[in-house]
């Protein structure tokens, strides 16, 4: 990012937004994490719920488990949906994390200049 076009006396209020809306989208993405992940536990936990059912009814009818089956891969495609979940929020991260770093830079730059500028 190159921020040229504005009046050095704006340049450290810009990046300082720019460093603002970036942490800003790093915690919404947590958030969003944190209430996926919430909404994933609730549906495993159901699903663990039923599963108890399930084998309970199959007890009590004497019958084959084979019906388990079902419950097992929902298990399991809820848990492959929780680390995907992980996966991109992390990548998510990364990404804004690699964008704030130049921004950072050029932010503490400028405020350098401007003591320097200051101090004169």
């Amino acid at each position: 990012m190159v921020f040229t076009a504005f009046h050095p006396s704006q340049r450290p209020k810009t990046l300082r937004t720019c460093l603002e809306v970036m942490v800003v989208e790093m915690l919404e993405r947590l958030r969003l994490r944190s209430v996926n992940q919430d909404k994933l536990s609730e549906r495993k936990a159901k699903l663990y719920e039923m599963l108890e059912h399930a084998r309970s009814a199959l007890r009590y009818a004497r019958r084959e488990g084979a019906g388990l089956r079902q419950f097992y891969e929902q298990i399991f495609a809820v848990e492959r949906g929780s680390r995907q979940q992980e996966a991109e929020c992390w990548r998510d991260i990364v990404m804004v994390t690699h964008a704030l770093l130049p921004v950072w830079q050029a932010h503490e730059q400028a405020h350098q200049r401007a003591r320097m500028l200051g101090g004169l």
